[in-house]
């Protein structure tokens, strides 16, 4: 069995509100083993019988003995296999490890699958309960989780599920982490009080046993959350330290475009490359927020910005610690917002607004321009740091081949003046044409809008 180490609270009430300070297991002494607890004679091991005598109690009713283990479930192959797999995906965000083992004597964990029944406690659709990593009154460093089975949703373990949350947050609290309202989350007194900006609920914690409607289909599989959240990823970490292995190359996160089985909330831990949130498939309007969870108290944004794609229930949040430098935008009206690090943010499609924020920030234009239904506002452009592309494939007409734009393709003014003048800058209303022929009969393209009375020049534009 693996020794146990002594943590103590962080001090941040946030992160401090989903874990428990005291005992965590100490990974330099191996993984934590796993045991999947059988109910009696099931696949040939004696059951709750041995497991009871291996530990000698149940922690939640003394008397479990008398009862037999009665109210215990087989659990079935595919069943075992998404346990572990929920288990092991811990071990992306921190220095956690799990191990399977067929014995109940060298066991420090053991699940069991149970009906609500004598678990008063436990009587919520997918609910779950576990020990603490040693148990007080005997000493011994062996801890039961039980997970209860009482709603149709629950049957499937497939990640975006009810099912596969609440067996993730089964792991979670294996390790240590604990119900908010057990912990004291700000603004949590009891367990169906959301609390400050609603963060008792999924999807912005494992360890809650609200949920958002209605971001979530109990039968449909989706709207879940599929890792730990952003939140739970910081009390992880601050127990077990980081992986920093994980994700270290170039990165593209998706966003799901339907709420379809597997749709659910994923928080992006990556350890370094250069890495991007895309809504390449996405039609629909998309927010993507490339800033990571601030994790501090009265911040609505504490447990990280969610980028989604309209009135689907699912997307991304970033960890706190986790730098995703890039953003790539859909066919819709899409808000894009960068963060303080060197942002390439392509709005794509539709009339995006984009935001770089701090930083050295490329805005990419890449779709043959309209000025219609293709163009993108710039909040705060930066002459001093940001720079804007052009596809040549696009902008087909400009004469640079690559490169920066050559200073007689650029003008200031409300129109060209000459043939050569292709890209326009009115400095009074801040908009961006494209002019295929300059003072030709061809009619200039607004494609942008970016701050008035800026110092724009040729500079400012690279043919790409």
């Amino acid at each position: 069995m693996s020794r146990i180490k002594q943590i103590t609270k962080t001090g941040n009430p946030l992160v401090d509100g989903v874990f428990t300070a005291g005992n965590v297991w100490d990974m330099s002494d191996g993984p934590v083993k796993v045991k999947i607890g059988t109910a009696n004679g099931h696949n040939g091991d004696g059951g709750w019988f041995e497991a009871v005598d291996v530990k000698g109690r149940d922690v939640f009713d003394p008397d479990a003995l008398a009862r037999n283990g009665s109210d215990t479930q087989p659990w079935t192959l595919s069943d075992e296999q998404a346990l572990m797999q929920a288990a092991q995906s811990l071990e992306a965000f921190c220095g956690v490890k799990f191990e399977s083992t067929s014995s109940f004597e060298g066991a420090d964990v053991v699940w069991w699958r149970v009906y609500g029944g004598r678990f008063v406690d436990l009587d919520i659709p997918g609910s779950f309960e576990h020990e603490a990593p040693v148990e007080p009154i005997t000493g011994q460093q062996q801890s039961w989780g039980y997970l209860v089975n009482l709603h149709d949703g629950f049957q499937s373990y497939v990640p975006g599920g009810l099912g596969f949350q609440t067996i993730l947050g089964l792991a979670a609290q294996a390790v240590g982490l604990n119900w908010a309202h057990e912990e004291g989350m700000p603004g949590v007194d009891s367990p169906y009080d959301k609390g400050d900006f609603g963060f008792n609920a999924s999807p912005y914690t494992l360890m809650s046993v609200n949920k958002l409607p209605p971001n979530h289909s109990f039968y449909g599989n989706y709207g879940f959350l599929k890792t730990p959240s952003a939140i739970d990823v910081a009390a992880l970490q601050a127990m077990y330290g980081a992986n920093m292995t994980t994700a270290t190359g170039n990165n593209q996160y998706v966003l799901p475009t339907a709420n379809v089985q597997g749709t659910g909330w994923t928080t992006i831990w990556d350890a370094g490359g250069i890495d991007t949130i895309s809504a390449a498939y996405s039609t629909l309007p998309v927010s993507i927020n490339l800033n990571q969870a601030s994790l501090n108290v009265g911040d609505p944004n504490a447990a990280g910005y969610f980028s989604r794609q309209m009135n689907v229930y699912g997307g991304f949040t970033i960890a706190k610690g986790t730098v995703i430098e890039n953003a790539t935008g859909g066919k819709g009206n899409d808000l894009i917002v960068g963060n303080a690090y060197a942002n390439v943010i392509k709005g794509g499609l539709g009339n995006d607004t984009l935001k770089g924020l701090g930083g050295r920030d490329t805005f990419v234009f890449s779709s043959k321009p309209n000025s219609k239904t293709n163009i993108d506002k710039i909040l705060d452009y930066s002459v001093a740091s940001d720079t804007i592309q052009l596809a040549k494939a696009s902008f087909s007409k400009i004469v640079t081949k690559k490169g920066a734009l050559k200073s007689n393709e650029f003008w200031k003014g409300t129109k060209a003046h000459d043939r050569d003048d292709h890209i326009i800058y009115d400095t009074k209303s801040g908009a961006l044409y494209y002019d295929p022929d300059g003072t030709g009969s061809a009619a200039a393209i607004k494609f942008a809008t970016i701050g008035k009375n800026l110092k724009m020049s040729a500079a400012e534009f690279v043919i790409i």
